[in-house]
């Protein structure tokens, strides 16, 4: 286990760890860690896996193993939300990754593919596309 001193750190990052983190347990260990290396105005920012609109529609595991046979688990903005709230006191997610239904045939340039997700990223229900989750997570 890592150790870091306390209220430390102005800014923790991890990017696409904790979806990995297979029990709620661990998850709030890590969080609880997270938490107390950071300065009282610490600020968390991460992302995970969304368990988006289309994950949802197709009934899709909520959790699995991926075939390299890591553990996985696709959040939902309310459930994270809820794990987070114990640790922190202001909680900003929003969707990001938006790929449009479709939009793989079309085979735009990455460019165009990466300024439309981001413009989508501002839009109620098709934001609900995006595969990922963006937190910003304030101690």
């Amino acid at each position: 286990q890592l150790k870091t001193k306390e209220k430390y750190f102005d800014l923790a990052c991890s990017f696409q760890f904790l979806e990995h983190v297979p029990t709620l347990g661990q998850r709030e260990n890590f969080l609880d860690h997270v938490r107390a290396s950071l300065a009282d105005s610490g600020l968390f920012v991460f992302s995970v896996y969304h368990f988006d609109l289309r994950r949802a529609k197709n009934q899709e595991s909520v959790e699995g193993m991926h075939s390299s046979g890591i553990f996985f688990h696709y959040f939902n903005s309310q459930e994270l939300e809820q794990e987070l709230k114990k640790y922190f006191s202001q909680i900003d997610l929003k969707p990001i990754d938006i790929t449009l239904p479709l939009e793989a045939r079309l085979k735009l340039p990455v460019s165009l593919a990466g300024l439309l997700s981001r413009f989508f990223e501002h839009i109620p229900y098709i934001n609900k596309l995006g595969h990922l989750l963006l937190v910003k997570a304030k101690k």
